[in-house]
């Protein structure tokens, strides 16, 4: 839904979204009772690379989460990075967790 949302600030004169927010609205309640609340989330997806000092070249799944804020507070971004099950990233991200955690013992 925020997406739409995003879609439709983003495309005010696209009149077949704008016929589809119509449609929706006029047809379910719950869509207009969301839509009517005026939240927008977002979430984006993709592949990232990145180099890091210790653990090299990463080619890195995401996830990103934009949560509005309430009013008089901000808002909140979430990335969550992923390196598939097996892979040489995953391999790279446990050597960069075991380093971290020897580092930090007293």
């Amino acid at each position: 839904m925020g997406q739409l949302r995003v879609w439709s600030g983003r495309y005010p004169d696209d009149t077949e979204l704008a016929g589809l927010i119509a449609e929706l609205t006029s047809h379910s309640a719950e869509f207009r009772r969301i839509w009517d609340s005026g939240e927008v989330v977002m979430c984006a997806a993709g592949r990232k690379r990145l180099r890091h000092p210790v653990a090299g070249l990463l080619t890195l799944d995401f996830e990103t989460l934009h949560v509005p804020a309430v009013p008089g507070e901000t808002g909140l971004v979430v990335h969550v990075f992923n390196a598939g099950d097996g892979s040489e990233e995953a391999a790279a991200l446990a050597r960069l967790t075991d380093a971290v955690t020897v580092s930090d013992r007293p």
